[in-house]
């Protein structure tokens, strides 16, 4: 191997260091920005079905998982890779998957590099071209970096298309054969071993029509018929798999279901509109013009063997970005393949690869303050920390405390964490495997939550129970599932997290869960004013419950913010400041970061006449000279209440400059100023509101009084607290 990796002689030894240094720079950026928290819900029952296999089991050949397909057949083609993340997970939890999907990433470029400085030449002609493909990698294979199974595939096609290169340029029987063992392995971890296959295909059809295409004559002249024996030999040891044939043909099978291609998102094709905003989709476009321009300037010696795989998986990355990884692996190879003559200009190399260090560090730099924009507004962010939301913990804790054995209806991303947590004794609706569900099961389940259509139906047909849904941003436009359960009563709220609702059905079931949880008020709503309209029609007792009821959802959920935020806000608008201090003090504990926590803390303080504290807390939000209006606003209302008007006004008036469209701003400026004795200054303000915000029944309310005091004559009384 050393002999076909040898970088030339003395000539090249500067071109060399450079373009070692480019790759490492290439690589590097390649884990960095592969080592994000972003976990595929998959991830969970693949480490259940690792718990079931190390549990003596056995390999499941059948659903045991889920209520509703529940026995069905299931092609189990990754089960090596569930009892691989389950002994990780069970040495370093889910942050040494994490660490291991990077280096796995890294690796497979990597490989993909080495595999282009295999061959004739000298390699350090091929390192800088090498390096620049692994720079355009890394973007493109990290918004794929998921822990699951298809990382594993990656890597194994780096390894492939190194074999290949190695025995196509040294004749040597052990890169021939050494594949397949891999293959036996693969097969086992990832159904993605096919396009091993064709990979290996396409390099082998490269080879015989190189010639005529201006490619060159392949050194040594391969052994066809060994070559034949060695890929029958790889094939048979793909047989050696739980389902034999059947895994072979199950990436098919996935596909051509309409009903599985629709529910699978990464099928998208890599130009689709949801990607407009992404990095991976222009970097995409600027590879493929790199492997162009590098092709035709190797003057018709393209590396055939390595540009019809590369065609192949280009184009399956076109189609859909699911072919993301497997296309990154290819960049390095292909680039690099084609780069002796790039490289052998002595002046130009250096520079290019001093331009991917410099890149690399500029996109290792923005990644970590930025993240990575992955389109519709979204970033995938470097580190350990799983993405809020992500796991439906809350409801698990409630479920588990319950333990009512109620049929749990879930969406399809809670499926998997469900399972891990819960199963197997505790069966889920639906997870991430499609492949499982009986046909038109999967289009029901998508009808079902757009529009609710056929809900009655399943709760009658399965016993539904319970149901964990999420919290969408705008609830009020749902027309689907959610708002079916948030307007029947049949249905109770007895979790209300941050991103999870879980609704109890009434009946025989769920008493004691709705005794103790139920809340009687809907709070998935979370329109502007939705406590202010519980209290409006609540009775007393209604209020406790349901301040009893949140404060039990807190202590089963305790890194929820939305319990502790709730009856801090019914304890403020049922005037009792002092007591939602302590509550709207914790929900800022679990998000310090939370300018509106910070404020609505602050609102809380001055309520309760707690100025001090209020303008403490307030203080970090004042400093610099771009201070949010609401804090300036709510730093006039303190001391207006700690009689200091002209300090108040000023506040007040800085806040109105920051921000001259807000019309609670209006209204407590012209109430300062009112209680100042500068009615015109007042009447501008509160007209001004109006203006902004017609009807508004606060700037009414003040305008009257304001004329009142004016009919009189006499200066204005202080007129109690302003309604914003």
């Amino acid at each position: 191997m050393s002999d076909h990796l040898r970088c030339g002689g003395g000539e090249a030894v500067r071109t060399r260091a450079w373009g070692i240094l480019a790759l490492t720079a290439g690589v590097g950026l390649t884990c960095l920005l592969s080592l994000t928290p972003a976990l595929d819900h998959d991830l969970w029952w693949h480490l259940a079905t690792g718990r079931w296999i190390a549990s003596g089991h056995g390999i499941p050949r059948s659903d045991p998982f889920t209520f509703t397909a529940f026995g069905r057949p299931w092609v189990t083609h990754e089960w090596l890779s569930g009892l691989l993340f389950y002994r990780l997970h069970q040495l370093g939890g889910i942050d040494l998957l994490i660490a291991m999907k990077s280096a796995a990433a890294g690796m497979a470029i990597l490989l993909s590099a080495l595999a282009a400085l295999a061959g004739r030449g000298r390699a350090s002609d091929r390192v800088a071209g090498a390096a620049i493909g692994a720079l355009l990698a890394a973007p493109l294979i990290a918004p794929r970096a998921f822990v699951r199974p298809h990382m594993l595939t990656a890597l194994f096609l780096g390894a492939l298309l190194l074999f290949l290169r190695l025995e196509s340029a040294t004749g040597k029987r052990i890169w021939r054969y050494l594949p397949a063992p891999m293959f036996l392995l693969w097969a086992n971890l990832h159904s993605g071993f096919v396009l091993g296959f064709a990979c290996w295909l396409l390099y082998w059809i490269g080879e015989r029509i190189a010639p005529r295409l201006g490619g060159g004559a392949t050194d040594p002249a391969p052994a066809w018929r060994e070559r034949a024996a060695a890929l029958l030999l790889a094939l048979a040891a793909s047989l050696v798999n739980p389902h034999f044939v059947q895994a072979h043909f199950y990436p098919f099978h996935l596909v051509a279901r309409e009903e599985v291609r629709g529910s699978i998102v990464e099928l998208r094709s890599l130009f689709h509109p949801a990607y407009a905003d992404a990095l991976f989709p222009k970097v995409a476009a600027l590879a493929g013009l790199a492997a162009a321009l590098f092709a035709i300037d190797s003057r018709r010696r393209m590396v055939w063997p390595v540009l019809l795989p590369g065609f192949f998986f280009a184009a399956l990355a076109v189609a859909s970005v699911r072919g993301l990884s497997e296309l990154a692996v290819l960049l390095p190879a292909l680039i690099g393949a084609h780069s002796d003559r790039f490289g052998a200009r002595r002046r130009l190399a250096p520079v290019a690869c001093i331009a991917v260090m410099a890149a690399a560090v500029a996109g290792g730099a923005a990644g970590l303050v930025r993240g990575t924009p992955m389109g519709g507004g979204s970033t995938q962010r470097i580190g350990f920390d799983l993405e809020p939301g992500s796991r439906p913990e809350s409801a698990v804790a409630l479920l588990r405390e319950a333990g009512s054995g109620a049929r749990v209806f879930n969406l399809l991303s809670y499926g998997g964490y469900l399972i891990h947590e819960l199963g197997p004794e505790t069966k889920v609706y639906i997870d991430g495997r499609l492949d499982i569900y009986p046909a038109g099961f999967l289009e029901s389940y998508t009808r079902m939550l757009s529009s609710g259509e056929g809900w009655s139906e399943t709760v009658r047909k399965y016993g539904i129970e319970i149901a964990v849904v999420n919290h969408v941003p705008e609830p009020e436009r749902d027309r689907g599932l959610r708002a079916l359960l948030r307007n029947d009563p049949e249905w109770v709220c007895v979790m209300a997290g941050d991103y999870t609702l879980v609704y109890a059905r009434r009946g025989p079931s769920n008493p004691a869960v709705i005794d103790r949880y139920g809340i009687p008020f809907d709070p998935s709503a979370r329109h502007r004013d939705f406590i202010g309209d519980f209290l409006a029609h609540a009775e007393q007792a209604d209020v406790e419950r349901a301040i009893g009821a949140l404060d039990a959802m807190r202590a089963i959920g305790p890194g929820e913010i939305a319990p502790s935020l709730f009856v801090a806000q019914i304890l403020d608008r049922s005037g009792r400041s002092a007591e939602a201090v302590a509550h709207a003090r914790r929900a800022l504990v679990l998000e310090p970061s939370s300018d509106p926590l910070r404020l609505f803390l602050v609102e809380t303080l001055q309520r309760s006449d707690s100025l001090d504290a209020a303008r403490m807390m307030l203080e970090p939000m004042l400093r610099g000279d771009r201070a949010p209006a609401e804090a300036l606003s709510l730093r006039g209302l303190i001391e207006r209440a700690a009689g200091d008007p002209e300090s108040a006004m000023d506040f007040l008036q800085r806040a109105a400059d920051a921000d001259p469209m807000d019309p609670a701003i209006q209204i407590r400026l012209g109430v300062v100023q009112a209680e100042a004795g500068r009615a015109a200054e007042a009447r501008r303000h509160l007209e001004r509101a109006l203006v902004l915000r017609p009807g508004d029944p606060s700037a009414l309310r003040n305008l009257r009084a304001l004329e009142a005091l004016e009919a009189r004559e006499t200066p204005p009384e202080p007129r109690g607290r302003a309604t914003p």
